[in-house]
């Protein structure tokens, strides 16, 4: 069972999120599992090491556009979700 019905109902939320809350680290439960996390293999340390780094971002989002074209070149579609800053 999904709460969202389609990607553009989740993509909704995620604009909604990031601009009423500066970001998205409001969203995630359990923020401190992870700090107590002991890798014990040295890929679930990179892993560690990647998610340490990725979520010092997740409070400072900015939306710069949202299923728009942001391509130069004429005639050519570039058309991301969301583009985030």
């Amino acid at each position: 069972m999904s709460i969202f019905q389609s990607e553009a109902e989740i993509q909704e939320w995620l604009e909604i999120e990031i601009q009423g809350n500066e970001g998205l680290w409001e969203c995630i439960e359990n923020t401190n599992y992870l700090d107590k996390f002991v890798p014990k293999r040295p890929v679930e340390k990179r892993l560690l090491e990647s998610y340490q780094i990725c979520a010092k971002s997740l409070a400072m989002l900015e939306l710069i556009s949202a299923d728009e074209n942001i391509s130069l070149t004429k005639g050519e579609i570039l058309k991301p979700d969301l583009l985030l800053y």
